[in-house]
């Protein structure tokens, strides 16, 4: 894989900068600042983006906010390298909320961005996942290595180590002991153990099991219970049979009793009769005044009273007028002094005005602001050489922590709670109120019983208990309410302590922050960020600066011409108005309210002038149903033939009394119809003459309601057998359908047990392979030891002309070289620093080279070696150029060392100056 050319369109200080890249050596040269780093971190951010790695979201780094374009809005770059003859195009646009990345064929443009991997965390796709292959920490610990010199020799042993246990697993693509175990282990929890209930076969096979023993238990119980209900239902089926026979024999009396109380029925018809033919008479002389109709004389009181009523309503509407007159002629008095309104059209030329003055305003608060502007890049000039913007970054980094922390203990506060506990506490304080009251009502209600149950009758001392019990139970009840109570306000104590406390952390947490951004006189972190971001703008560049001033000077002059205008305009306006006050916002405020006021003046005038007319056409509509109101009112005299509403009022008496007469005639006709029954006269007479043929004294006294009451109790009962028949034959039908037959439900626990037989018997067989793998596992990595130290040992023996060429990684991936003097095995904390660099890189060169086998990536170094002397410096360049043969190497320094060494090496190589 070769890195062919980078193009920094936008990214930190550089502005469409382009690089080209050849195989072999890239001497990248340029003097501190000029932008090493940029290039490498640039690199690094288009094959990984700035993300911090391990998170499920989307997490930026601080290179993100380190590395944002200083002069422009994008933050984009390209990226082209070659790999197996394609040469790959890398777009990525770096900006938050706009992420993208694209990878293309730079020769046929063809989009190939779906071969690469998808990280639905960041929701984009990983460049270096085709082929590189390394995440973003492996990629730091191996192939990019990155200044050291600020690293002591215990950072950098615990480095290597750290490097190491990043990989994971057994570093050896054709062994994935991880994976298999995985595999196993999702086996095992596929078929899962009696824990897992409710989510593995084997938790759901043994509850099954359980069920179907249970099932078994509850269809015996069942069998029991229908044998239980079957006596109870014979039992019942032979009382039926007895209330049968005793109703045929109740039926066979009651007409015995009809029979003989046919001739009373038909005297009691005769008699009838005769009533309801001299009822007949008194309806035909009341005949004539059945035609009246109490409804139309109901309407003609209402019409007669409505016609009053609205005779009240006219005079009402007189006097309203009256009023409305009166309000119109005050208005029009108090609108005059309003005269001078009369030229302006609407209240928009008014707010045109307001608007000009915020205007006005707007543009003196930006011409203070651009003389401040000025005021502060003069200041810049002066000490842009003094500034730390280290120390700056490193106070910015500091203020966000204690901002997150801040956040973390804001969210964590249970004020929510406490307002509950306290609405609680007020809530159950009522109920105890409460029953102190029910207390005291109940020892009033005792001690009122007590002397009457003493005094007047002994059964007052059983209501003597109402109020006992209730003594009783409010006593309780307060006990408990109580008790409550006093567990709510320990509660509230706690909480109100536990907010007091992180009252307090927030306090010294604003403390800090405020101790940190007085130290630049600010106000808040944006202010910082903006220093350190003109302080850093400031130190790129004095003639921007000078530039800046000229431009806000120039601002200044068009601000004051503009102002001018303004000002000028408005006092033109106000004058030809009439408005002699001093211009400023008050008085244009006071201006504007007097026009509304002379606005609602007019809409108010409008409105009453609108209510006279309202109010004369409703006076001219109440006239109109006075004259309807009255021909309604004749229309029902004449209809009911009479003159006024008295003689309607005599004539509707008449009408009751004829009406009464009607209903005594039908209640006379329903009582002859209830006496003849079924039967007509004819039959009722015929039976009256017939003979008894049985004894009367018998049945003579028996009550025929009572007879048929008996006949339809019996009924009644026999109705109530046959249903508590009906509902035990289908209890029994039920419980017979609720359960299954007991030799099915056998079988069934039979092939259930055979079933957790074998899972137990697999579950054994895996958790065996497992333990076997894992064992296997820890004589694969010894193996795989001697492989690392063989190859850590070859370069570290170049780089170091043979001092050091046995390394050594222990199980627990502790690294320790064996002492060319001693023999001994010393770890690499106690060697000195320059043999631990060595050797750090060295391993990482190792590290690479056996897990990526035959894919030789590119290493990039930036100013890796200033720690190294010159003798070091070139046994690694000598080691380098050989590796140079195989892969490519791009090299960032600030000396010339490096490019003297390889010189006279006669090493070939592609010098890019930076500067």
């Amino acid at each position: 894989m070769i890195i062919r050319e980078l193009i920094l369109n936008s990214f930190g200080k550089f502005k469409n900068k382009s690089i080209n890249f050849t195989e072999g050596i890239n001497i990248v040269f340029g003097k501190n600042e000029s932008g090493k780093t940029t290039i490498h971190k640039f690199i690094e951010g288009m094959f990984y983006g700035f993300f911090k790695p391990y998170t499920k979201r989307k997490n930026y780094t601080e290179d993100y906010n380190k590395y944002f374009p200083w002069n422009d809005s994008e933050f984009y770059g390209i990226l082209k390298y070659s790999c197996d003859g394609v040469l790959y195009r890398v777009e990525r646009n770096f900006l938050k909320g706009k992420e993208e990345v694209k990878i293309f064929d730079d020769e046929t443009g063809e989009d190939l961005t779906y071969l690469f991997e998808y990280d639905n965390a960041k929701r984009l796709h990983i460049p270096a996942s085709l082929h590189i292959g390394l995440n973003n920490v492996v990629y730091n610990n191996t192939i990019s290595i990155k200044q050291m010199q600020n690293k002591t020799d215990k950072h950098l042993a615990k480095e290597i180590k750290d490097s190491l246990i990043n990989l994971g697993g057994s570093l050896d693509e054709d062994i994935s002991v991880k994976k298999v175990i995985d595999k196993l282990d999702k086996k095992i929890n596929d078929i899962g153990t009696k824990a897992r209930v409710k989510t593995s076969p084997y938790g759901k096979l043994i509850e099954e099991l359980d069920r179907l023993y249970k099932e078994r238990r509850k269809a015996a119980n069942v069998l029991e219970e229908i044998r239980e209900y079957q006596i109870q239902l014979n039992s019942i089926k032979e009382e039926i049979e007895k209330l049968i026979s005793n109703k045929e024999e109740l039926e066979n009396d009651i007409e015995k009793v009809k029979t003989y109380k046919a001739r009373e029925r038909y005297n009691d018809a005769v008699k009838l009769i005769e009533q309801i033919n001299r009822l007949n008479e008194e309806i035909k002389r009341l005949k004539d005044y059945s035609i009246i109709n109490p409804d139309d004389f109901t309407e003609a009181v209402k019409l007669k009273n409505s016609i009053e009523e609205i005779n009240i309503s006219l005079n009402k509407l007189d006097n309203k007028k009256k009023k409305l007159i009166e309000v119109i002629n005050d208005i029009s008095d108090k609108s005059d002094k309003f005269s001078n309104f009369e030229s302006v059209k609407d209240i928009d030329e008014i707010d045109n005005i307001l608007s000009d003055f915020f205007v006005l305003q707007g543009k003196r608060e930006k011409l203070i602001e651009i003389n401040n502007k000025i005021l502060d890049v003069s200041n810049m000039k002066e000490t842009v050489e003094a500034t730390n913007i280290d120390e700056m970054e490193e106070d910015l980094y500091r203020v966000e922590e204690l901002e997150d922390e801040k956040n973390s203990i804001k969210y964590n506060s249970e004020y929510s709670k406490l307002g509950f506990l306290r609405l609680r506490l007020e809530e159950k304080e009522k109920q105890l109120n409460k029953l102190k009251t029910y207390k005291v009502f109940s020892i009033i209600g005792i001690l009122l019983s007590l002397p009457l149950g003493f005094y007047i009758k002994p059964i007052f001392f059983i209501a003597l208990l109402i109020p006992l019990m209730f003594l009783i139970f409010t006593l309780i009840k307060h006990k408990e309410l109580n008790s409550y109570l006093n567990s709510i306000k320990a509660n509230i104590v706690d909480i109100e302590k536990r907010e007091q406390e992180r009252e307090y952390g927030i306090n010294i947490i604003d403390k800090e922050i405020k101790d940190i951004l007085n130290k630049y006189n600010l106000s808040n972190k944006f202010d910082l960020k903006k220093l350190i971001s003109n302080s850093t703008k400031g130190a790129v560049s004095i003639k921007d600066k000078e530039n800046l001033l000229k431009e806000l000077k120039s601002q200044k002059l068009i601000l004051e011409s503009e102002i001018d205008k303004l000002r000028s305009t408005i006092e033109r306006y106000l004058a030809q108005i009439g408005f002699a006050y001093e211009i400023n916002l008050d008085n244009i405020k006071k201006l504007k309210k007097e026009f509304l006021d002379y606005l609602e003046y007019k809409k108010h005038s409008l409105l009453v002038n609108e209510d006279i007319k309202i109010v004369n056409k409703e006076i001219n509509e109440l006239k109109n149903r006075i004259k309807e109101f009255s021909l309604q009112l004749n229309e029902k005299f004449e209809k009911n033939k009479v003159k006024d509403i008295e003689e309607f009022k005599v004539a509707l008496e008449k009408k009751a009394e004829f009406e009464k007469i009607t209903q005594e005639l039908e209640s006379k006709k329903s009582l002859l119809n209830s006496v003849l029954g079924d039967n007509n006269l004819q039959y009722l007479k015929k039976k009256a003459e017939l003979d008894l043929n049985f004894d009367i004294s018998k049945i003579e006294n028996k009550d025929i309601k009572k007879l048929e009451g008996d006949v339809k109790i019996i009924t009644q009962q026999i109705a109530a057998k046959k249903e508590q028949v009906a509902r035990l034959e289908e209890k029994i039908k039920g419980l017979t359908l609720s359960v299954r037959p007991m030799v099915d439900i056998d079988e069934e626990i039979d092939r259930k047990t055979k079933l957790k037989k074998h899972y137990e018997e697999k579950l054994e067989a895996l958790e065996l392979a497992r333990n076997t793998i894992e064992r296997i596992s820890r004589e694969i990595h010894k193996d795989f030891a001697p492989k690392l130290n063989k190859k850590v040992g070859e370069i570290i023996s170049n780089v170091t002309q043979g001092r050091y060429r046995d390394v050594k990684v222990t199980e627990e991936l502790n690294i320790i070289v064996v002492d060319p003097i001693s023999k001994r095995l010393v770890d690499i904390e106690n060697l000195s620093g320059g043999t631990i660099d060595q050797l750090f890189f060295a391993t990482r060169f190792g590290i690479i080279d056996i897990i990526k086998g035959d894919k030789r990536l590119p290493l990039i170094l930036d100013d890796c070696f200033i720690q190294y002397d010159n003798d070091r410096l070139k046994n690694i360049l000598k080691f380098l150029a050989k590796e140079s043969l195989n892969r490519q190497i791009i090299l960032f320094t600030c000396h010339t060392r490096e490019k003297d060494i390889f010189d006279e090496l006669k090493a070939n190589y592609n010098y890019i100056d930076i500067n």
